[in-house]
């Protein structure tokens, strides 16, 4: 259950935006992905709002970070 309490804070939102936008993920990219605006991103980001709900968008982060650590693995040869 502990794992769920921590999906659901804003503190887990801003360290997947800033995981994956420091692999080089576009904050445009995963606003498109999510279906809401470039600036709710930029704001979850920097800890100025907090997605509503929080735990299906933090959830949703998880995964594409998951996605991109796969892609980027397969890109560089690392899964043959």
């Amino acid at each position: 259950m502990q794992g769920l309490d921590a999906m659901a804070k804003p503190e887990t939102t801003i360290f997947l935006l800033a995981t994956l936008h420091g692999e080089g993920v576009t904050y445009q990219a995963i606003a498109k992905e999510i279906g809401v605006t470039y600036m709710s991103v930029f704001r979850w980001s920097k800890g100025l709002s907090t997605p509503r709900p929080i735990l299906p968008v933090n959830t949703h982060l998880a995964r594409l970070l998951g996605e991109n650590r796969a892609n980027q693995a397969v890109s560089s040869g690392v899964a043959r």
